[in-house]
């Protein structure tokens, strides 16, 4: 991921959390034409309340995506690690679908324990 691109993405949530939404769109419209990294769009379309966006966004995470931990920081926690932007999300089948695909390349259980934990 490029380090602009995060940056971008960063002040579009920030700028979407401080009501600026004309700002946040602005840059989120540029990562989309850059076509920046799907968690970093993803986050700031999040960030809009724009969910099918950002649910969208993240469906193009690849499995090898799941390797570094921003991404599933991002998707456990919240962008910038703020958990109410998650909020509106967590009910929805495709973001627990995509929760499970982590766990599955984290080696975890669906529900995110150790397998060791639930005895498989």
């Amino acid at each position: 991921m490029s380090w602009r691109h995060t940056f971008r993405s960063y002040l579009a949530v920030i700028r979407a959390t401080e009501g600026d939404t004309a700002s946040a769109r602005q840059h989120v419209d540029r990562l989309r034409t850059v076509d920046a990294h799907p968690v970093l769009v993803g986050q700031a379309e999040l960030a809009l309340q724009r969910i099918d966006r950002a649910l969208d966004a993240f469906a193009r995470l690849e499995r090898d995506d799941w390797g570094g931990i921003g991404v599933a920081a991002t998707l456990r926690y919240g962008p910038l690690n703020d958990s109410r932007l998650l909020q509106p999300i967590r009910d929805e089948a495709r973001y627990r679908a995509l929760i499970r695909t982590g766990n599955a390349v984290w080696g975890l259980d669906p529900d995110g324990r150790m397998p060791e934990e639930s005895g498989t």
